[in-house]
């Protein structure tokens, strides 16, 4: 285990993961939220296929839970999609603070009625803290509106849920064969529905929007491969907290590239998730805190 290469990945990862926001905001400027989760997901799934049939991998699903693999494979591109809507309806650092916060309240949910998992005193502790942060930061939107937010708050539910059945299939399923399938399954979903949208009539396919989403789509195939070397090379729960560092990356872009200052509330909310992400990856034993192997 090389522990210095997997904390370089996973903060790396947790880098391009807020880099993700300024794209979103980016290409609003040129294309729809619809079309543009649609084609960047055609992108990344184009970009993986080669490599499936270079190393021969078979793109045939195994018939077993069929309908839990479908789950898996549409709740992911939903998740994009209502993240993408929420990044261009509310301040982008509180959009990913919702997604982020939701998504892990939404693993312990689904962990204790599917896993069986149990639900300790620093489970709860861990979700009262997360739902005062959210709280906190939905508070200064609701005079702006609340689609930024309840979106963020759908897409990181949507996230839960891909994540929780993501675990059945981790060695039923070839890892790339599922991006695969979330992927192409994803655009030929919302293409569809931005064209019926009348997207396509507003759109403007020019160089900057075509670069985006290529510099995107590459993106997508890029972070998996990271997560993949920097989970292998590093324990999981200290790799959770460092994948956390997205939050504080995408405040920096929110304060020094968008001018968006977050209020003491906001503040305030950051802390108390911030708290609940740290508590969420210890184990409170006999009075001192052990990371997890």
């Amino acid at each position: 285990m090389n522990t210095n290469k997997g904390f370089l990945s996973l903060l790396s990862c947790g880098l391009i993961l807020a880099l993700f926001g300024l794209l979103v905001r980016l290409l609003h400027n040129f294309i729809g939220n619809f079309t543009q989760v649609g084609m960047r997901m055609l992108l990344a799934g184009l970009i993986v296929l080669p490599y499936l049939f270079i190393k021969k991998i078979p793109l045939k699903i195994d018939k077993q839970k069929p309908r839990l693999f479908s789950i898996l494979v549409i709740s992911f591109p939903l998740y994009i999609l209502f993240f993408t809507v929420s990044i261009n309806a509310t301040k982008i650092a509180n959009s990913f603070f919702y997604l982020f916060t939701s998504t892990m309240l939404t693993s312990y949910v689904l962990g204790y009625f599917y896993f069986k998992e149990k639900m300790d005193f620093q489970k709860i502790l861990v979700a009262i803290l997360s739902i005062t942060g959210l709280l906190l930061f939905m508070i200064p939107s609701i005079d702006s509106g609340l689609i930024g937010p309840v979106t963020g708050i759908i897409g990181g539910f949507l996230y839960g849920i891909s994540n929780t059945t993501r675990k059945y299939y981790v060695d039923k399923i070839n890892k790339w064969v599922i991006i695969f399938y979330q992927m192409i399954i994803g655009a030929l979903l919302i293409l569809p529905i931005a064209y019926f949208l009348n997207e396509f009539g507003t759109n403007n396919w020019i160089f900057p929007s075509i670069l985006l989403i290529t510099i995107f789509g590459l993106g997508l195939v890029l972070i998996q491969i990271l997560l993949f070397v920097g989970l292998s090379n590093f324990r999981l729960n200290l790799g959770s907290i460092v994948l956390a560092s997205q939050l504080i990356f995408v405040l920096l872009i929110a304060i020094f590239v968008f001018k968006e200052i977050p209020t003491l509330l906001e503040v305030l909310g950051a802390f108390f998730i911030g708290i609940s992400v740290f508590l969420s990856n210890i184990q409170i034993k006999n009075s001192t805190l052990k990371v997890f192997k």
